[in-house]
């Protein structure tokens, strides 16, 4: 007798361009290997009982099946690109950033890196003559300032101009790489859902396919451990492999290729937080970190729609942050956001792991809300604060006429 490890699978997944469309009549070129931890398409369809009046009192009329719904809990390492996009570098789009982009909705495509031309400064600089256009406001570029390699929001872009935010802790150098990123921001114009196929390796009757997907997303940062990123998808139709067009089940298991960098430790970085006007590096000893994006789904009635759905609509939902700083008492830092919470003070954070190109992953939010007063906390012993931050529109770009210049926060991959 054997029996299917959990850990022992296959997860991909397929990006929809039409709702609920069966992805697998060529799932070599349709579907991607996610790197995620072990999970399951798990059903949910929806049952009603008959209540019809029966004639004997243990009598028991049949549950009635409705729509063949499902759900998959992703919980996945958040990784990085592998190479670094620097001067005449580009990279494909990785695995992890389809998926992440049919979430929040917006991937910013990088065109190549640049060179530091003239104007460096510990702000901003002039890249490259023609190359400022590979930028563009609210995204990340990093660069190396004295071997440390820094990620940095991008504040203005003017011709070939560069500002970013925060401040380097050097000026850059002349002639020193400008990196790229691939940058994941909100964007509610897009309109693709998700397709995840899951396979055992023994059982191969146990294949799954979950259809008309959409998922949440949130972050769990923390320094002790592998930094994961996490979403529940809800599918419109969960269908067995004898169901879908091409069943898996006749061949064995094969391997998974992954394309993007290995999971890292949440505890070598850097973390910034300061009022949003003020771009003066502000590092801060960070315990840990998490993030509801706050995505929400509303399902579409229709009749002619996949078991009785047309789509997903996305819905308005706030973006909380929530991080544990270290509680600086000879800096008075409980008074300095208790302050800054009582006036109404917006800020910024930025938070980023790795140390060199291809391996930096990164998030910011240029503009926040301390939402409600910090909290004093225990973290190992040691008083430490817990502040609570709304993200919201950012107001420090050139305008707010493009989704990743608006967006709350952004993620980058660098």
């Amino acid at each position: 007798m054997a029996n299917d490890l959990r850990q022992v699978q296959r997860v991909r997944f397929a990006v929809e361009s039409t709702f609920g469309a069966d992805a697998t009549g060529d799932v070599a070129a349709n579907f991607d290997d996610l790197r995620c931890k072990p999970t399951a398409i798990v059903p949910e369809t929806a049952i009603a009982a008959d209540e019809t009046a029966v004639q004997y009192f243990h009598e028991q009329r049949d549950y009635v099946r409705g729509p063949e719904r499902g759900s998959c809990a992703i919980d996945a390492y958040w990784t990085s690109v592998e190479t670094a996009i620097s001067e005449s570098v580009t990279t494909t789009k990785m695995e992890q950033s389809k998926f992440l982009e049919t979430i929040l909705g917006g991937y910013g495509a990088p065109g190549q890196g640049s060179l530091v031309a003239s104007g460096a400064a510990t702000t901003g600089c002039v890249v490259t003559a023609s190359e400022g256009s590979q930028f563009t406001d609210n995204s990340f570029v990093g660069l190396s300032v004295s071997g440390v390699f820094y990620p940095r929001l991008v504040a203005t872009v003017s011709t070939d101009t560069l500002v970013w935010w925060p401040a380097l802790p050097a000026a850059v150098s002349v002639g020193a790489v400008v990196h790229n990123a691939q940058n994941i921001y909100y964007d509610e114009s897009l309109e693709k859902w998700l397709q995840i196929l899951a396979e055992s390796r023994i059982d191969r009757g146990n294949i799954f396919l979950l259809s008309g997907g959409a998922g949440d997303l949130s972050m769990t940062l923390a320094r002790g451990g592998l930094v994961t990123w996490a979403s529940t998808v809800k599918g419109a139709l969960r269908e067995h492999d004898d169901e879908i067009a091409t069943p898996q089940g006749g061949g064995a298991l094969a391997a998974a290729a992954f394309t993007d960098s290995i999971p890292t430790w949440g505890h070598s970085g850097g973390f910034h937080l300061a009022p949003t006007t003020d771009s003066t590096l502000t590092p801060v000893r960070l315990w840990e970190i998490s993030v509801d994006f706050g995505i929400k789904w509303i399902e579409v009635p229709d009749p002619q729609g996949v078991e009785g759905m047309g789509e997903w609509h996305r819905d308005r939902g706030e973006k909380i942050i929530e991080l544990t700083i270290e509680r600086d008492a000879a800096g008075g830092a409980y008074e300095l956001y208790r302050d800054a919470y009582r006036a109404g003070t917006d800020y910024g954070m930025l938070y980023w792991l790795g140390g060199s190109g291809g391996e930096v992953r990164a998030i910011g939010a240029r503009t926040c809300q301390i939402q409600k007063e910090p909290e004093p906390v225990v973290y190992q012993g040691m008083e430490a604060l817990k502040l609570t931050l709304l993200g919201k529109l950012n107001s420090q770009g050139t305008d707010l006429t493009t989704a990743v210049r608006r967006s709350p926060i952004v993620l980058g991959h660098l």
